[in-house]
């Protein structure tokens, strides 16, 4: 006898019996032990999307089921399931989607959102998110495609000019200064912890095995807004530097902070952040003379100690090390400088709406 996992329909009839019982925190433990062995499998895709249902976590279960239709194209013919699983499921997604975007459009409208030209490009976003506006098409090869917000009216940029930021020099010229307080928290033994860490809310939607790998490493100073303390007291000077930069602040969303390292042969596939609304600023710190890269759209730069790379993330972009020596750098997000107050007010009060729902 064998201790893998259940077959398919074992497991599709053990979710079916829990589902129809309303044991849904019998149903999410069930479907989380298979997603731990079988991270993109359809079923277990599914049957987590609706345990999240059905214990109200709305915006989690919605990008299980998005995840689970994701899945299908190519795994269907071998479901233990029949097609009206699937179509009840898609209906689920709709309702999902409707009230979503009653959530949206009310709460944006209680934050102030109004017919005012200050806030044209914010209510623009707002539509594009909700599917009732959308893009002007573009012929760029590389353009801003951002997972969560895109946020119109802003040029795409790769790597921005350093010298429209009057603040890069000052932060370039902390170098030193910055290192000497990495160098305390690594002597405080303080860890670099994988950058990449499975939430139970999100779903793996991506095949690249970086999960869980500390060769891109993380040292947060501030993490999705949350401050860490024990990291922060040891970096005193490095914040009082950082202050006087643009940052996000977003609750459960930014400030983030973080000393990035990446492992000799270390390779971070292509991927697009959330928004093109910030710009991700990386400090090289600790570099080899060669090797160490960041591409973004068709441009591709080395990381050399003491020098800033400013770009849109929300860009298709990709880093590796190629040396045998570690890379770290600082790694924080700014605002656009295009934006206004007001839109970055907006911004967070949407973000939070959407956090809201689950």
């Amino acid at each position: 006898m064998t201790n893998g996992p259940l077959t398919a329909h074992d497991f599709w009839q053990q979710a079916e019996h829990a589902r129809d019982k309303q044991l849904f925190v019998e149903l999410l433990t069930l479907s989380e032990q298979r997603l731990d062995v079988l991270p993109r499998e359809l079923a277990a895709n599914l049957a987590k999307a609706e345990a999240l249902m059905g214990l109200g976590r709305l915006k989690s279960a919605a990008s299980f089921y998005s995840a689970a239709f994701g899945l299908a194209r190519e795994q269907l013919p071998e479901q233990p399931f029949t097609q009206a699983t699937l179509v009840k499921a898609q209906t689920t997604l709709q309702d999902l989607g409707r009230l979503f975007t009653e959530r949206l459009v009310g709460g944006m409208q209680k934050a102030g959102l109004n017919n005012s030209p200050e806030h044209a490009r914010v209510r623009q976003a707002v539509g594009m998110m909700i599917g009732q506006a959308q893009r002007q098409p573009t012929n760029e090869a590389y353009t801003s495609e951002p997972t969560v917000l895109f946020f119109p009216g802003l040029e795409t940029v790769h790597f921005a000019d350093n010298g429209a930021f009057p603040w890069i020099d000052q932060l370039a010229a902390a170098t030193e200064i910055i290192d000497e307080e990495l160098s305390a928290l690594i002597n405080a033994q303080h860890p670099f912890e994988p950058y990449l860490q499975g939430s139970p809310l999100a779903p793996v939607t991506y095949e690249h095995n970086a999960v869980g790998d500390d060769g891109w490493g993380a040292m947060h100073l501030y993490k999705v807004g949350e401050p860490i303390e024990e990291h922060l007291k040891l970096c005193p000077r490095t914040m009082e530097v950082l202050r006087e930069l643009p940052i996000p602040d977003v609750p459960g969303k930014s400030p983030n902070i973080l000393f990035s390292r990446l492992k000799p042969g270390m390779h971070i596939p292509p991927h697009h952040g959330q928004t093109n609304a910030r710009l991700i600023g990386h400090l090289a710190l600790r570099t080899p003379s060669s090797g160490a890269w960041l591409r973004v759209g068709s441009e591709k730069r080395e990381h050399h100690r003491g020098e800033m790379m400013l770009f849109d993330d929300s860009v298709e972009h990709e880093a590796m090390n190629e040396s045998d020596e570690d890379r770290i750098v600082l790694i924080f997000d700014v605002w656009r400088p295009e934006l206004s107050t007001e839109e970055h007010r907006l911004i967070g009060e949407l973000f939070s709406i959407v956090q809201s729902m689950d």
